[in-house]
């Protein structure tokens, strides 16, 4: 089962080719264990069916499945709601859209759930399922693994480099302030303070073929800054979220998807998470987390940030034509700029 386990890990082994392997070692040690005569012992019998079929129960076994959050997504306005987690273990979700835009209006009131047959009981599953990866266990998987915690730490202490050849190089990332409006970096002895960097994109599963199908998948996207630029992008080092298809949300639609990030990442910044074991300190340490860059297109980037559309009038001309004709002369066109026709919006964590 290991052998497995490492195929769909590190080899990116998919899931169907997992379980045909598990199928096949089943029928491998089933014929180790049979005697002469074909006849099987009675714990022989317990082990063989006890035994995996599926590579998502050898997860469960391992202990390496991430921790997940199954939201029900309106199939209308892309609202997210968080299930209730019964004592049976079965989550519940509302049979229809609860979401209400503006103060006096009517629910959205869309069918978000299907009935479905869940541990021998009829309960309702979400129509457009939105996983959420929890960042504070990712961030806990992160600092368990030998030598990281010494990589993050790391980064605070400058390169010294006149050249800049990475966002350590610069003073954006330092000169970032905390809660306490000090620096990010000023924490207390023990204390770890990560910078994260945060990137929304939508591409087409079905690839970009002019006669295939055409639908809209997002990722949400994680990377953290203070590992060295040869490993950050790796999968393993990535927090990583899918924005269910098949269409991308509208405008303020994606801040349904990002709720449950920012509500993290605020606790993350303003009081810090403390995880009572890490692998370079087994009494445990506080670690703070907060987004100091965001990598997007113009579109991604509008609709992150709150920002307005690239054909709107007075900020399309800078984002478009401004970078593109005077870039060298950013300061003089600068100051010619009608500051009570700037409506752009800044999102800080």
């Amino acid at each position: 089962m290991f052998l497995v386990v490492v195929l769909n890990v590190f080899g990116h082994l998919a899931r169907p080719s997992c379980n045909f392997a598990l199928r096949i070692l089943k029928c491998l040690v089933q014929c180790a264990l049979q005697n002469s005569d074909s006849h099987l012992a009675d714990s022989h019998k317990k082990l063989l069916k006890d035994f995996p079929i599926d590579i998502r129960s050898v997860h469960k076994a391992f202990d390496i499945e991430p921790m997940i959050t199954i939201y029900a997504t309106c199939p209308t306005c892309c609202f997210t709601h968080k299930p209730i987690r019964t004592e049976s273990g079965i989550d519940v979700y509302p049979s229809r859209c609860q979401y209400v835009r503006y103060k006096g209006q009517k629910n959205c009131g869309a069918r978000i759930t299907k009935q479905t047959v869940q541990n021998g009981q009829s309960v309702r599953s979400p129509i457009r399922p939105f996983a959420y990866q929890s960042f504070l266990a990712f961030v806990a998987g992160l600092t368990s693994r030998p030598g990281v915690e010494d990589m993050l730490d790391r980064a605070w202490q400058g390169s010294g480099k006149v050249d800049m050849l990475d966002v350590w190089d610069a003073s954006a990332v330092r000169e970032l302030e905390g809660v306490d409006c000090k620096p990010f970096s000023d924490g207390l002895e023990g204390e770890a303070r990560l910078a994260w960097c945060l990137s929304i994109d939508w591409f087409n599963p079905y690839h970009n073929k002019a006669a295939g199908k055409s639908a809209s998948v997002g990722s949400m996207v994680m990377s953290c800054l203070n590992l060295p630029p040869s490993i950050r992008c790796k999968p393993e080092n990535l927090y990583l979220n899918i924005i269910p298809g098949p269409r991308e949300p509208q405008t303020d639609q994606i801040n349904h998807f990002q709720r449950p990030l920012v509500d993290d990442l605020e606790l993350c910044y303003n009081e810090g998470v403390w995880y009572s074991k890490t692998h370079r300190h087994p009494d445990g340490r506080r670690v703070f987390s907060a987004i100091c860059t965001s990598v997007s297109d113009l579109p991604g980037a509008r609709k992150t940030g709150g920002g307005t559309g690239t054909s709107s009038g007075w900020i399309s001309p800078f984002f478009t034509s401004q970078r593109r004709e005077d870039i060298n002369n950013i300061d003089e066109t600068v100051s010619t700029w009608d500051i009570s026709k700037c409506h752009v919006k800044y999102l800080l964590h």
